[in-house]
């Protein structure tokens, strides 16, 4: 009689299994079931967190008792038991049974872990070409076992080349959100080429990029390109008869050749807006087909750049699992308007809208990050196969994944196709205000005082947009940029006949112009409708969308939970067990200036800083009377200069903490060490959000083949890293 055991583990089980050479197994009172001596029915996984086994049990004797146990995979030592009693099967109705347990406790503390978190193109090697690039990922894997830290955390590594310029520095503006970014390629490890003195060329001209303090990223693009197509013309043929390629492209057809086809025509027509394009305006199936047979090699190219990138990032996730360390990537909120995605399934996008966040510490005018917003109507049609496969992809080198800006799956800030700045934007989906509904508040609605800035109305008011377009001094535009956001209303994008009002009245001289009980009613009706009116309308979108995509793929996932954030946020991800982001200079209570470590939860991460925000000895220096007031409330001695004294006290106190993960940036955990910090503490930051024009360009100062060998760094974090029980 065939009986088959089968749980879904949390996330903390399951994070051990994976990590360390440990497994889950069936004990009981059976024979096949080691009469509660020896583990013989050992569970197997295929997908993370669910582990099952089928026991043969030829002679039952009732009630079958049985539990849980964690073993060491190799000497089948047992760990831990299950801290329950016992649980019993008294009949059994089948030949083939099947049991599925849930609520697995073992008596064992709750495994805690550490990471670091480096953009790829940011890395820096002997061998790199510039740019960070995807083999360097290989010596950050060993810098991470030196450590004894767990996990690497990357920025997307995504193909973002809209202009073959700086601008496409930017990772979250996906021209692909399945294609690979062509520059974190390893150009050598790719093909040397046959002429001895281009390949030399190449060498010396990679050397001196590499020399740089930063990423030269147009540089290093349009040499990368000139490889990549002096490589290509002799290797062509070669490839293209390849039975590995053959089945690869057989694999990725769905989506790579439409990425290739839009490729070429981006590069024909000098622009990834397909609007302008002399053809190809529209995609369909018979297009591409034709397209990629009348331009069979320039599509080939394309195909031949990705197959590489393929090769290159298995190879690291190869790697990374052999030494136990986990990758984890980042799924982006949004995709460039002039994606692949966009240009193939327009009708999953709003393309009248743009996605961004309304105002916080990262920015007071609030983010405008240009990208379409989602149909999830649509979406749901077909169960979200564009996200499943997307996060299939993403499986492929992932272990886990951080989930940019989570807040988007209950509703995301949808700032008007005028606008530059993040304002003017309204949640979507969200309820507005009737006329009827705001006058309940005891406030005098006027369309046109309320919807339009000061002396304008519908027919003079001039857009953001258009502002930018006039012949002004950048003073004047800023003051007029300004003035066009001073509104107390913003009109409903699908019913005309409802309202939201306008983010950050505080800020609002619309707000500050009115009397002072037009003031206490419009407090009333904004206090409502920001942090009560839709909390049960996003709690119901989160549960449309989350549970089917977090269940298509075994990665861990964790949420981007900073900024303005719905109570409903919290219990939805602590139900589905996603891990939220904790950072103690944002707290999530608005009452603190500074959270209170001890008390976050353990289904998180935990870091000093991210990619948005300063680093720790940047963010020292910005605001002295903040740094003292931190220094206080830690019981530490203040001082001017955030030494490598104070550093190492700041991550303590974070190794400390409750977190499941505590993944720091580089940036954190060299200044640790007074001889290895970067000299100018400004040049460490990654992005400005207020800025739109930032460029994403910082490296690491010391190579990784340096870093390996700085003993006195690598031995601190080992120290602090056993000191807080974290390996």
């Amino acid at each position: 009689m065939n009986v088959t055991f089968s749980i879904l583990l949390a996330p903390q089980w399951a994070e051990w299994c994976r990590l360390f050479p440990y497994s889950i197994a069936v004990m009981g009172n059976q024979s096949a079931l080691g009469n509660w001596t020896s583990p013989l029915a050992i569970m197997s996984t295929n997908d993370y967190r669910f582990f099952s086994v089928s026991v043969d049990l030829q002679e039952v004797c009732f009630p079958i008792e049985y539990k849980y146990v964690l073993i060491h995979s190799e000497t089948k030592e047992i760990l831990a038991w299950e801290k329950r009693f016992n649980r019993e099967l008294f009949c059994l109705d089948k030949k083939d049974s099947s049991f599925f347990d849930t609520d697995i406790q073992f008596d064992f503390p709750y495994f805690r872990f550490s990471g670091v978190s480096i953009p790829v193109f940011s890395l820096r090697t002997k061998n790199s070409g510039g740019i960070g690039e995807f083999l360097d990922l290989k010596l950050m894997i060993d810098w991470a076992v030196e450590t004894k830290q767990h996990l690497i955390q990357t920025l997307p590594i995504n193909d973002t080349i809209l202009t073959h310029t700086i601008s496409d520095s930017y990772p979250y503006n996906a021209l692909s959100v399945f294609a690979l970014h062509p520059l974190y390629l390893s150009c050598f490890a790719m093909g040397v080429l046959s002429d001895s003195s281009r390949q030399l060329f190449f060498e010396k001209q990679f050397e001196k990029l590499n020399s740089l303090k930063d990423v030269d990223y147009e540089s290093v693009d349009r040499l990368k390109w000139t490889f990549f197509r002096e490589l290509f013309e002799q290797e062509k043929k070669t490839f293209e008869k390849s039975k590995e390629y053959k089945s690869w492209f057989k694999q990725n057809k769905s989506w790579l050749l439409p990425y290739a086809v839009f490729s070429v025509l981006r590069d024909r027509f000098q622009t990834a807006n397909f609007q302008e394009w002399e053809e190809g305006r529209k995609y369909t199936k018979s297009f591409v087909v034709q397209f990629e047979k009348a331009n069979r090699e320039d599509v080939l190219f394309y195909c031949f750049l990705q197959y590489n990138a393929y090769l290159q990032m298995s190879e690291v996730k190869r790697y990374a699992t052999q030494h136990h360390v986990l990758l984890k990537g980042d799924v982006p909120i949004g995709v460039s308007p002039n994606s692949v995605d966009v240009w193939v399934n327009p009708s999953l996008f709003n393309l009248n809208g743009q996605a961004g966040a309304p105002p916080d510490d990262f920015s007071e005018k609030g983010q405008n990050w240009g990208f379409p917003t989602y149909n999830w109507d649509k979406m749901e049609q077909d169960d979200f196969s564009w996200w499943k496969a997307r996060f299939a992809m993403m499986s492929k080198y992932f272990d886990a994944y951080r989930i940019d800006h989570i807040l988007g799956f209950f509703r995301i800030w949808e700032n008007p196709s005028h606008a530059i700045w993040g304002l003017l934007g309204q949640f979507n989906k969200a309820q507005g205000y009737t006329k009827e509904e705001i006058a309940a508040f005891g406030f005098s609605f006027d369309e046109e005082r309320d919807l339009y800035p000061d002396g304008q109305n519908e027919n003079t008011y001039l857009s953001q947009k258009q502002i930018e377009q006039l012949n002004l001094s950048e003073e004047d535009k800023k003051m007029m940029l300004k003035k066009a956001c001073q509104v107390l209303f913003v009109r409903d994008r699908e019913d005309k006949n409802c309202f939201h009002p306008r983010i950050s009245y505080s800020q609002n001289e619309a707000f500050v112009a009115l009397s002072e009980s037009q003031q206490q009613a419009y407090k009333a009706l904004y206090e409502y409708y920001f942090y009560h009116r839709n909390e049960e309308l996003w709690r119901q979108q989160a549960y449309r969308k989350l549970p089917t995509l977090l269940s298509s793929t075994s990665m861990l996932a964790c949420g981007e939970d900073l900024g303005m954030i719905p109570s409903c946020v919290s219990e939805v991800m602590r139900d589905l067990q996603i891990l939220s982001l904790e950072i103690q200079r944002m707290p999530k209570q608005p009452w603190r200036e500074f959270d209170d470590l001890n008390q976050i939860e353990y289904l998180s991460v935990c870091t000093t800083s991210t990619h948005d925000m300063s680093p720790i000895r940047l963010w020292w220096e910005e605001d002295a009377d903040k740094s003292v007031r931190y220094a206080e409330q830690m019981g530490f001695e203040y001082e001017e200069k955030c030494s490598s004294e104070i550093a190492k006290k700041i991550i303590l106190n974070h190794l400390n903490s409750p977190a499941m993960w505590v993944i720091l940036p580089f940036q954190d955990w060299s200044a640790i060490e007074e001889s290895l910090v970067h000299s100018n503490p400004s040049e460490e930051r990654i992005n400005v959000p207020d800025n739109p024009h930032n460029e994403w360009k910082y490296r690491m100062h010391i190579s990784l083949e340096q870093l390996l060998d700085e003993k006195k760094l690598n031995q601190q974090i080992i120290q602090l890293l056993t000191l807080t029980n974290r390996f």
